[in-house]
């Protein structure tokens, strides 16, 4: 063992003094530093794995507990009247959407009855950059070409391809009917903006055309005119043209729908938990006050509604993502484009998250996985300067300390998922601590008999 050893130090000492070429030093420097380097990043992938399968259990946890409360206290209601009984209470109402406003598109003279919204959906022809890698691994480098193509993004311009800003001459629009009602019960706004399921307007005519005519006087499009699908506002009447545009409208009709969410006179307001938990996620939260600004955009909460635990992980919260995404469910303001029954909207959200948390799940496991498989890097490469068997003895090794590092991540993996279980839902977190130690087992003998 000793003669081998003092072999491997041999040839990582004459790798370190060869004089050849400035790129066989650098060659024999990384050899050195990529170990290295590979072992912190692993150690650290090791590290953060504990935390985010930690903070992922710990949501569902709150999140499974907190929607078995709600179901057991949420009650459907008539929606065609509203029960005075009820107000504050969470409730489940479905049916069918109504409106009598008429939702006007001023530019164009579009006129839609019986919908949530009209959008106006705006694409140009314009040039787009594009890029593509070329050369060998020593010498890629990044080549930059031009495309004509639709595009709903506004493009900048590049030398020899202009994209003209006085060619944007159409702008996207959505505009949302002001009186939407399920039955009885007015839609906030918050709930109407959560009426996405859009089909294409029918009945766009040569009249739009005019009228975009007159509204659009200033414009680089000579033409205007109707396709069958898109207004289209051209250059030239027979071909495309770089900064042509084209219009599409689409609406959200009034169809069948589900709410779940509390009942505040003849509309609805957010279904706020406020339990055993929620002392314990407002200290995550505490020192964020940033997560709590999109509340009263999209909840309409007055301010004496606004109390900490109040917390939204919507899309709204730029900054602190990880915080964001950690927060359990904090509450009830669901919107349905289906006339789902109290338990197909709860069984829906309920399979929402565990399709979340069996990904985090995952992910964690991989963090384990490609952090074991990189610490144990410098042992594969110290290997490969055995002489005559090293890069067969490195190969081998790699793979089986790959199946060691996919065995040991397992129980560290179920390990975590129990501890965290255990403090919420004793239980479930004895199931899983039990097949943590059951695969430990495994793993431990199988290494001893390997």
């Amino acid at each position: 063992m000793k003669l081998l050893l003092l072999t491997i130090l041999v040839n990582l000492m004459e790798c370190r003094n060869y004089s050849g070429s400035s790129s066989d030093n650098e060659s024999d420097s990384d050899s050195i530093i990529g170990p290295i380097f590979a072992f912190l990043i692993g150690f650290s992938m090791i590290v953060s794995a504990f935390p985010c399968l930690w903070f992922n259990e710990r949501r569902m946890a709150i999140s499974e507990t907190r929607l078995l409360i709600a179901r057991r206290n949420c009650k459907s209601v008539n929606a065609a009247e509203i029960d005075p009984r009820m107000d504050n209470q969470l409730i489940h109402v479905k049916g069918k959407l109504t409106t009598n406003d008429v939702i006007v598109d001023s530019q164009f003279q579009l006129e839609i009855n019986n919908s949530v919204k009209l959008r106006r959906k705006v694409e140009t022809y314009q040039w787009v950059q594009k890029s593509r890698e070329e050369g060998s691994k020593k010498n890629k480098r990044t080549v930059y070409y031009y495309e004509s193509e639709w595009s709903s993004k506004t493009q900048g311009s590049y030398p020899n391809h202009e994209n003209r800003l006085e060619d944007l001459t159409v702008q996207d629009q959505e505009l949302t009917a002001e009186n939407v009602y399920l039955g009885a019960y007015k839609l906030t706004d918050y709930l109407k903006s959560k009426a996405v399921d859009y089909i294409q307007v029918e009945g766009i005519s040569q009249q739009n055309c005019e009228a975009a005519k007159l509204t659009y006087q200033s414009r680089t499009q000579k033409f205007i005119h109707y396709d069958g699908k898109y207004i289209q506002f051209r250059k030239s009447e027979n071909q495309q043209s770089i900064g042509d545009q084209r219009v599409l409208f689409e609406k959200v009709s009034c169809n069948y729908a589900a709410i779940v969410a509390r009942q505040h006179k003849e509309s609805f307001k957010p279904y706020l938990f406020n339990d055993s938990y929620s002392q314990e996620v407002n200290s995550d939260y505490a020192k964020h006050p940033d997560m709590l600004k999109s509340l009263n955009r999209f909840h309409e909460l007055s301010e004496e509604e606004q109390p900490l635990n109040q917390i939204d992980p919507s899309k709204e919260v730029s900054s602190n993502i990880f915080k964001s995404f950690e927060a359990p469910l904090n509450y009830i303001n669901w919107y349905f484009n289906r006339s789902f029954s109290l338990d197909q909207c709860f069984d829906a959200q309920l399979s929402n998250l565990v399709g979340i948390v069996w990904l985090c799940r995952f992910g964690g496991y991989l963090l384990f996985l490609i952090g074991f498989v990189l610490v144990f890097t410098p042992i594969t490469t110290l290997l490969y300067y055995i002489p005559l068997l090293g890069g067969f003895l490195s190969k081998l090794t790699g793979i089986l300390l790959a199946i060691l590092s996919g065995m040991l991540s397992l129980p560290l993996t179920l390990g975590t998922i129990g501890i965290a279980w255990l403090y919420y839902r004793p239980i479930k977190g004895l199931i899983y601590s039990s097949m943590a130690i059951i695969s430990g087992v495994a793993c431990h003998r199988f290494i001893l008999s390997n």
